[in-house]
């Protein structure tokens, strides 16, 4: 009865505010006001937001192209130069070995095929078909005898007098000692086909004691033999357009091999990031052009098979030229710096050291403001209005480094700012922020962003002056470290009526790069 009475009340005082005006004026005047606090708190909340999500993903987009251009220079892809370097001499021969061990390959392919009588030879049926002018030949249906006199009757000829047909065991006992890997490419062939290969192959490596020989061919039915047969020889299998049906070959089939080899074409990140993530090297095949070998650098694939292997290492030392270019002018320009006479220089910039102590503490100062989003602008108008007095880019990259702590200080400065003004306590508890969020607390909320504020504002000269006491020690030794200061005053003289000597000798710039 109570409540009903109470409710019947109420009813009649609102009905007699309303006659006179009052309560429709003062509900909008307080739904307009929260709406006005609530769109300041979203407001505030997008511009604290915004800054740091587009520096972030900035940064994120900058290190995913740097890692893209420059990722490969962390590990290198082995330059396999398949059947030597064909490019000097007649592929799969002495020659073209040697040629490719003396501009220093990582790896070196071998074709290896079969003879009738069971000879295992580094040679291939096109290079066959190419020395007898035979297009029908194959190696298969040769003896080792009818193969070693092919050479030897080749010796007057003017392209093919350098024509010597090596065994793979006479192979392997020149080449394996001499590189990181050798790839033995098995040739699959009428009449025997795969039959018995895998056990000629492995006899041939184990009695030359090739510890890094990697068996591959087309025909995955010999590659499981050999995974069969040898837990201690690397095996890999060939990625490449079936030739029946015109689509790529199933890229994760053989469980017990190590190495993919992939015809260059089908090559794209998505596929070295499958194989990478199977445990699976990634060797790209047969890459003789120059752009196709830049793209395979980008792929970040683990090896390149290719017939040119002195333009691969060209373009390697070529990308990886334009990476250093940027720090060979950083050295220059600090090396002319540090040639200048200390006393020019102390002449010219004054107290150096304190200058970057000051420049540290003021960046690190103003990247802990209680407001997120604004710290690079509040250095960049702290840069302009000092100009001189401070160093830019120090200012910018202690402003940087102050990032993660400038959230974690948010709290102490709001503690700081109700002691200072004796206010209420504000809870930091999810009822709080649930408030604030519904607009119920807006003037709390204001009122904590300005103690916040005031915090940081009285503690900002503290700030700024301990860490400045803190980093002068420490600048004062880098400068000290990276400036040669004279020994006596009588040399410090000499030093201004004689300017110092340029350092124009490479070795004397790379030492002075070296210790910066």
């Amino acid at each position: 009865m109570v409540t009903v009475i109470s409710r019947w009340d109420r009813q009649q005082r609102q009905l007699r505010l309303q006659r006179h005006g009052l309560f429709p004026q003062k509900l909008g005047l307080s739904s307009s006001r929260r709406n006005l606090f609530r769109s300041l708190l979203i407001t505030l909340a997008i511009i604290a937001i915004l800054p740091p999500l587009y520096f972030h993903f900035s940064l994120r987009r900058f290190h995913q192209i740097q890692l893209r251009n420059c990722g490969w220079m962390q590990s290198p892809p082995l330059v396999c130069a398949h059947g030597g370097d064909s490019t000097k001499a007649f592929p799969n021969t002495m020659d073209a070995y040697n040629n490719a061990l003396s501009s220093g390959v990582d790896c070196i392919e071998i074709d290896v095929s079969r003879s009738s009588d069971g000879v295992l030879f580094a040679l291939h049926d096109r290079e066959l078909q190419r020395i007898s002018g035979n297009s029908t030949s194959r190696v298969g249906y040769l003896t080792m005898k009818e193969i070693a006199d092919l050479g030897s009757s080749l010796q007057h000829s003017l392209e093919f007098h350098d024509v010597n047909i090596p065994t793979i065991e006479d192979a392997l006992k020149f080449v394996s000692g001499s590189v990181r890997q050798v790839i033995l490419d098995a040739k699959v062939g009428p009449p025997l086909f795969d039959k018995g290969l895998a056990e000629d192959i492995l006899s041939v490596v184990k009695r030359t004691k090739c510890r890094n020989c990697l068996v591959w061919a087309k025909s995955d039915s010999l590659a499981r033999d050999v995974i069969k047969l040898s837990r201690d020889t690397m095996v890999g299998y060939i990625v490449m357009m079936d030739p029946s049906t015109g689509t790529r070959r199933k890229l994760l089939r053989m469980r017990g091999a190590g190495v993919v080899g992939v015809y260059h074409p089908l090559v794209d990140e998505e596929l070295v990031r499958i194989l990478h993530g199977r445990k699976k090297k990634v060797y790209t095949w047969t890459v003789d052009e120059e752009e196709w070998m830049k793209k395979m650098l980008l792929e970040g694939v683990d090896g390149v098979v290719t017939s040119n292997p002195a333009l691969l290492q060209r373009v390697m030392q070529d990308r990886n030229m334009w990476v250093w270019v940027w720090v060979w002018e950083f050295g220059r320009t600090l090396v002319w710096y540090l040639s200048i006479p200390d006393e020019y220089r102390n002449e010219e910039r004054g107290t150096e050291p304190k200058q970057l102590a000051f420049s540290a503490a003021l960046g690190i100062t103003l990247g802990v403001f209680p407001i997120c989003g604004v710290t690079v602008f509040l250095c960049g108008i702290a840069v302009a209005v000092l100009r001189s007095l401070c160093h830019a880019p120090t200012v910018m990259l202690a402003n940087f480094i102050a990032t993660p702590i400038e959230l974690s200080l948010m709290v102490p400065f709001l503690r700081f700012g109700e002691i200072i003004t004796g206010g209420p306590h504000f809870p930091l508890t999810s009822d709080a922020f649930k408030k604030v969020l519904t607009g119920q607390a807006s003037r709390e909320a204001l009122r904590s962003i300005f103690l916040a504020l005031l915090g940081w504002v009285v503690a900002a000269p503290l700030i700024l002056g301990a860490l400045y006491l803190l980093l002068l020690p420490c600048f004062k030794i880098l400068v000290h470290k990276f400036t040669a200061v004279p020994s006596s005053p009588k040399k410090a003289l000499n030093s201004i009526s004689s300017p110092r000597k340029p350092l124009n000798s490479p070795s004397e710039v790379r030492l002075k790069v070296r210790d910066v």
